[in-house]
């Protein structure tokens, strides 16, 4: 994994700063959906797990980066809430705890990914925050948040944050390009999306422009008495209501303006 063009200041400032001994311990990573936030936590974590790292990133040939590409690290985890849950829960932290106390096995140092931290509960968060003030041995936590004001004031003030801005329009434009995408598509899809570069390129991927028009199309008939509510209600259950108000949203801001 590279880092994405838009990254390059806050990554040469997290180099700087390791080469300097001054990278924190825990940093919460902040911005909006879509720019690249755990893309970046990803490309850092492996860097601090390279056993031959460069201030261009890791080596992707040292035995660290092999099972790192492997997907089974045994100095990293991956924190997120489990499956069925939207919370990031104690056990998970307790275990994250445990996983910290320990001696690195291959690497110079422990990393952690955590995201989103909004959704840790109070009860996780109060046992996460000793190893934020005082992390055992040479260990880094990276910690994810698209809403900064509802990440818990005890969590944000032992944390140095890391504030990832939107990318120039041209810049996330040529981007998108480069991954293969039509100019005019990649346009809309930043347009709909906000200028979120990521976030642009999934709602190409998964025909979301597609599925919005479907809704749009829908709204009409049913506007015009040629298409009853039920119908609407039964192929609309079906979409998540997030996505929903999401799309209602939007439409209503481009009706206004």
């Amino acid at each position: 994994m590279n880092v994405l063009p838009w990254q390059q200041d806050a990554w040469q400032g997290l180099v700087q700063r390791r080469n300097n001994n001054g990278m924190p311990h825990a940093t919460l990573v902040t911005g909006a959906a879509g720019i690249g936030k755990h893309h970046l936590s990803l490309v850092v974590a492996q860097w601090l797990l390279c056993q031959k790292p460069t201030n261009d990133g890791a080596c992707h040939q040292c035995h660290s980066c092999h099972l790192w590409n492997a997907g089974n690290h045994p100095d990293f985890i991956l924190c997120e809430p489990e499956e069925g849950s939207r919370q990031i829960r104690i056990d998970i932290i307790r275990r994250v705890n445990a996983f910290i106390a320990q001696t690195p096995q291959i690497s110079p140092c422990q990393v952690v990914v955590m995201r989103p931290v909004e959704v840790m509960n109070t009860n996780a968060a109060n046992a996460l925050l000793k190893t934020l003030e005082e992390p055992a041995g040479e260990s880094f936590l990276l910690l994810e948040t698209e809403r900064f004001g509802s990440v818990l004031p005890t969590i944000r003030s032992r944390c140095q944050r890391l504030t990832l801005g939107l990318p120039p329009i041209e810049l996330a434009l040529q981007w998108l390009l480069s991954q293969g995408v039509v100019d005019t598509d990649a346009r809309h899809a930043l347009q709909r999306c906000q200028g979120a570069p990521l976030k642009a390129l999934r709602w190409i991927k998964e025909g979301v422009g597609k599925t919005e028009g479907q809704l749009a199309e829908q709204l009409q008939q049913w506007s015009t008495d040629n298409l009853p509510l039920e119908a609407i209600a039964s192929k609309w259950v079906k979409h998540e209501f997030s996505e929903l108000i999401a799309w209602w949203y939007q439409l209503s801001c481009d009706l206004h303006k």
